[in-house]
């Protein structure tokens, strides 16, 4: 019999920030469905649903279930506002264990546990394994991953490997979710997980390490024929770097053409490398469906560029861009102000890059200085950080907030690339929206059109634009197909 029989995983709910309930989360779907494959039983509460944000109403989810383990999924951005949340589910369900895992508590590990004493166990890194070990009774101390609690002392075990054969963990069914919620027809896609590339700036190698693990073509087109039968046709490769191994791709495109799986719209929305796109895999993938992707230009600046070791030149991102722009992909293209060597001069030059070329969206972030990354530490050498106590639990979230800034790159000089960067995006995105908005019913446009007046990006008018469409589309839908029962609802 295992040590935990009911487990209740949380997708806390961010508070101001530009992440929404758009579609369900892969990370809790992988985890969901790996316990369920070992028999642990599970359910899934996601807080960024409208109707689902209040603590009140994650309370009535956790007496429903009973369980005896709530795991949350944290990332840093309001991390006090989910210690707070922790906190209270333990003085109300004091018999309910609480584990927490996700991007901070892998980043911050021991550092987390003691800042919140309500967490009993801590996931470091990859989860499936660990939490599902936990779920079984195995004793704390012979976990891989696992932070815990003996007496007042946290013990930290050693790091868990990370798995290379993907296919050992079965694809999301989502059967745990209530997919009718969310705001976008779409299904995210994890077709592998680790990135190699050394950028200063990131955090995510802390997560999922630095080696790169692909599932097979075979294994991902399954995944996608699966969805495709229950009525879904737009995909959104979730992956860090999808296109790293182009042959690979080049096996999952020809995979998609043998099975005759038609009608697909895939995206790589979390970008792809632009030193791994060239005419030949392009047109591949434009066989294969795939209708657009982001491509992280970082800067304008060589010289920035050199400085976070991005690995890739001007020339790369200019030759990637125009191709696949004049293939007719809907691109993306992400910049960041602030990164390391930054200045106003170069922020320009930024600017004028995004401006050259017809792509669908642009967005300029706020570069977050992330602990225990190189670029952290150059700040911390060469700037000053603004609200060093409290940065990293709202800053991430302030898109033209300066966090710091440096004797070449002043506030003054900030602020104003901040300002020019917004009016560049909201050129650029309400352009390319109004041209979509052209294809919809008069009142449909009229609706969408008042939400690119409120909105400098296009997430507003992403989500809206697919509800219009999905529910303006003859025949079925994508919800068809999927029964109450088989989408989870509780």
């Amino acid at each position: 019999m295992g040590r935990f029989r009911r487990v209740l995983l949380i997708d806390p709910y961010y508070r101001g920030s530009y992440l929404g309930a758009h579609r369900p989360s892969p990370g809790l779907g992988y985890l969901s469905e790996y316990l369920s494959s070992r028999g642990i039983g599970n359910d899934v509460f996601d807080m960024m649903i409208p109707g689902n944000r209040s603590y009140g109403s994650l309370r009535r989810a956790v007496r429903r279930m009973s369980p005896d383990l709530v795991g949350v999924s944290m990332k840093t951005y309001r991390y006090r506002d989910h210690y707070a949340v922790i906190s209270r589910l333990k003085l109300d369900f004091p018999g309910a264990a609480i584990v927490a895992g996700g991007p901070h508590i892998s980043n911050f590990r021991r550092e987390a546990l003691d800042d919140c004493p309500a967490i009993d166990y801590g996931v470091c890194g990859e989860g499936e394994y660990t939490l599902a070990e936990l779920c079984e009774g195995k004793e704390p101390e012979r976990i891989e991953g696992l932070l815990y609690r003996e007496g007042p002392v946290i013990r930290e075990n050693p790091p868990r490997p990370h798995e290379r054969r993907l296919e050992s963990f079965p694809f999301p069914r989502y059967g745990r979710f209530d997919l009718f919620r969310y705001a976008s027809p779409e299904i995210p896609i994890i077709s592998s997980r680790g990135c190699p590339s050394a950028c200063t700036f990131c955090s995510v190698q802390s997560c999922l390490g630095s080696v790169f693990r692909s599932r097979s073509a075979e294994d991902v087109v399954d995944e996608l024929e699966h969805w495709r039968r229950r009525g879904f046709r737009r995909f959104d490769f979730a992956d860090d770097n999808f296109t790293l191994d182009k042959e690979r791709v080049y096996r999952i495109c020809r995979e998609i053409g043998r099975r005759g799986l038609s009608g697909l719209d895939l995206y790589c929305n979390n970008g792809v490398r632009a030193d791994r796109l060239d005419r030949e895999l392009l047109l591949a993938m434009k066989g294969a469906g795939f209708k657009g992707f982001a491509i992280g230009v970082e800067s304008g600046s060589e010289e920035v560029l050199a400085l976070v070791k991005k690995g890739e030149s001007l020339r790369h991102l200019e030759q990637a861009v125009a191709l696949s722009c004049e293939l007719g992909f809907d691109v993306g293209l992400f910049f960041v102000i602030g990164l390391p060597g930054d200045t106003l001069e170069a922020t320009e030059k930024s600017l004028a890059f995004a401006l050259r070329y017809p792509v669908r969206y642009v967005y300029f972030w706020n570069y977050f200085p992330f602990p225990k990354t190189e670029a952290y530490e150059w700040v911390r050498a060469h700037g000053v950080l603004l609200d060093p106590d409290s940065y990293l639990d709202s800053g991430s979230g302030a898109k033209r907030r300066p966090l710091f800034h440096t004797r070449e790159f002043p506030l003054s000089d900030r602020k104003k690339a901040f300002a020019a960067a917004r009016k560049v995006s909201t050129k650029i995105n309400r352009s390319a929206w109004e041209g979509r908005l052209r294809g919809l019913p008069a009142f449909a446009r009229g609706i969408a059109a008042r939400a690119l007046m409120c909105a400098d990006g296009s997430n507003t008018v992403v989500w809206l634009v697919s509800r219009i469409r999905n529910v303006l589309r003859p025949g079925r839908t994508p919800a068809d197909g999927i029964g109450r029962g088989e989408a989870g609802t509780r």
